[in-house]
């Protein structure tokens, strides 16, 4: 519990894992119901019907889903680059894996 209280472990590194995998249900869930929704007359809300909307939405959540990736391991690389400099302030010389 001291740990936690005094910040010496860090909670994010391992709430980004989540974080991310929330973040690819989203994308697939959104990209599922905007193809889905207009076919079934239910929304106007998709102008691109056909094949040619369908390809765009699969690219825009390819893209989404890359974008997210990406934007999850700067944050991951930022707290490992967090403890490594620690690490290196202590004078440890063993690699923190």
């Amino acid at each position: 519990m001291e740990e936690f209280v005094q910040f010496d472990k860090m909670l994010t590194p391992s709430l980004i894992k989540i974080i991310f995998w929330a973040g690819l249900f989203l994308d697939l869930f959104f990209v599922i119901s905007a193809i889905a929704l207009p076919s079934l007359g239910i929304s106007n809300l998709m102008p691109l019907t056909g094949p040619g909307g369908i390809i765009l939405l699969l690219f825009i959540g390819l893209f989404f889903a890359l974008f997210w990736r990406v934007l999850c391991e700067r944050i991951i690389i930022d707290f490992k680059m967090h403890e490594e400099l620690k690490r290196i302030a202590t004078g440890s010389n063993a690699p923190s894996l």
